[in-house]
């Protein structure tokens, strides 16, 4: 039988591993690059806001209408702050998101103590699945989540309670609740166990008055502002309850959670000491706070089952923000193999199945890449998804470059109309980003710009222009509110849009209503006659 010698095999050991570093980080690297140019649709939502904060002083989507149409507070301030410094609000954003997930890497990498094996196993997890790589680039809050979160978790895992730590996680917790209201799932069981390994009552109140100045800031400011403290999007699209829906969102969590490498590299380490338990390592108990990382994992688990699959969720985004922290106990696991197996032998045995399995890893993920940026925006799931049929590459360049167009081609048709001289057109759209981002000036209306709780009406009837798009949302003759006849196509475009072929249209009318929508969500509605006289 053959045997190395032990330093060459050490030199293989170092060899292979730096190996593995460099291909993990070329794809990850090539990966960024490759998903730079891909936004979310809903993104451009948040850009009007920024903008018009910082041209107007107001966050209002609409000028004049003070609605709360976006979900995270936070980030549309930062964005109206980067616009203001830079001239531009997407990009600069997308720089600062970056930045924003590449702490996050190196705060997990900090925590399970730079080994090299545990480090790539987090590097694997949080730089390479597509669901990270495309959340960081999307252009929504996600990243900045992450990082209030991981941080907040690096914090409490060390197990220091003293009054500097309870009042960063506590400022963590405000900060991520400004970010995205959904967090406190994750973020209470992590302030109660900081909390309670504190004891001290002056330090807790004292902590507790200091981060929730913020918060309730923000919330009053809600309510005189907007009339309400939630987002219309907890109205339009809410969690739901619905059996067979959670059953859906089970199987798409499920899904993810292994593609996404967390469930099988988690289990090595596991498998690992359970098999060998007796002859190869002792097992070492988890931190106690660990018990209260597990207990906010499993809520936002739980919740996802409610959310999962909702629109502008697809690729696995409500987990991403919370990717890290479960990494973290991940590497521990791995940490804790390598620290505590009593046999050199052993311990070269566990690091090339370690390595082996991480190297699959990096294989799938470079392929789940791929396939999410030319086929499906959905990745590899099965079953259920959003968007199983469209990649990243035509959801960028094809779909949104088409709601730019036809932004620019309402524009050259007003300008034609009597009514351009008095007034901006009113447009109703299906998709609230790039189009009106495109055309700021707009009125526009959509389903959570215009949610109202005491406006019954269709607003289509006060457009005039209605975008839609045939078959995916229905017939067109369904989507308008009056007959056909009554409207003249302004714009059409075609493309394969998840699968199927879809149109693009526009429709002008030439006598809408007057605009009767409620300036707030909660202001009461009138009673109105539309156009044929008769009560809508």
């Amino acid at each position: 039988m053959f045997f190395w010698p032990e330093g060459g095999m050490k030199t293989l050991r170092l060899t292979t591993l730096s190996f593995l570093w460099f291909l993990a980080l070329t794809i990850g690297v090539y990966a960024f690059i490759c998903f730079w140019n891909f936004t979310a649709e809903d993104a451009f939502i948040v850009c009007r806001y920024a903008e018009n904060l910082g041209d107007f002083g107001t966050i209002h989507f609409n000028r004049g209408e003070p609605v709360q149409a976006f979900t995270s507070p936070l980030h549309v301030i930062l964005e109206s702050l980067l616009y203001l410094a830079s001239g531009s609000s997407l990009i600069p954003w997308k720089i600062l998101s970056l930045a924003a997930w590449i702490l996050c890497v190196l705060i997990t990498v900090a925590a399970c103590g730079r080994q090299p094996i545990p480090s790539l196993a987090v590097v694997t997890l949080l730089a390479l699945p597509p669901s990270a790589v495309l959340w960081t680039v999307g252009g929504l809050e996600t990243a900045m989540l992450a990082l209030w979160v991981t941080s907040m978790t690096a914090i409490v895992c060390r197990e220091r309670f003293d009054f500097p730590q309870i009042l960063a996680v506590l400022i963590l917790a405000a900060a991520s609740f400004l970010t995205r209201y959904d967090s406190v799932i994750f973020t209470i069981p992590l302030a109660a166990c900081s909390m309670l390994r504190n004891g001290n009552l002056k330090q807790i109140a004292a902590a507790s008055l200091c981060a929730a100045t913020a918060p309730l800031a923000w919330l009053a400011f809600a309510w005189n502002e907007f009339g309400d403290i939630l987002p219309t999007s907890f109205y339009a699209k809410p969690p739901t309850l619905h059996l067979p829906t959670i059953g859906k969102n089970l199987m798409y969590v499920v899904q993810w959670l292994i593609f996404c490498g967390l469930v099988p590299l988690s289990l090595l380490p596991v498998l690992w000491q359970g098999l060998r338990r007796n002859r190869v390592c002792r097992q070492l108990p988890q931190p106690s706070s660990f018990r209260w990382l597990w207990m906010a994992l499993g809520l936002v688990f739980a919740y996802s089952l409610t959310i999962a699959t909702t629109h502008m969720m697809f690729c696995f985004r409500c987990f991403v923000p919370y990717l890290p922290s479960a990494a973290m106990l991940a590497a521990w696991q791995y940490r804790n193999v390598a620290d505590n197996i009593e046999s050199t032998k052993r311990q070269t045995r566990w690091e090339w199945t370690a390595m082996s399995c991480l190297f699959l890893m990096i294989l799938f993920n470079a392929a789940h890449l791929w396939h999410t940026w030319r086929h499906s925006l959905e990745g590899f799931t099965l079953v259920v998804g959003e968007y199983r049929s469209i990649g990243a590459r035509d959801y960028s360049l094809r779909f949104l470059r088409i709601l730019r167009e036809q932004a620019e081609e309402i524009r050259r048709d007003w300008a034609t109309r009597r009514a351009s001289a008095f007034r901006e057109p009113r447009i109703f759209t299906f998709a609230a980003g790039v189009l009106p981002h495109a055309y700021r000036s707009a009125y526009i209306y959509e389903v959570l710009i215009s949610y109202r709780h005491h406006y019954p009406y269709s607003v289509k009837w006060a457009a005039d222009y209605i975008h839609l798009m045939s078959p995916r949302h229905g017939p067109v003759e369904k989507q308008l509110v009056k007959p056909l006849s009554e409207y003249k196509l302004v714009s059409e475009h075609e493309m394969i849009f998840d699968g199927s072929l879809e149109k693009l249209m526009v429709f002008y009318d030439p006598n809408p209503d007057p605009h009767t929508l409620p300036r707030r969500v909660s202001d009461p509605a009138p009673s109105i006659k539309n156009s044929t006289g008769l009560w809508r």
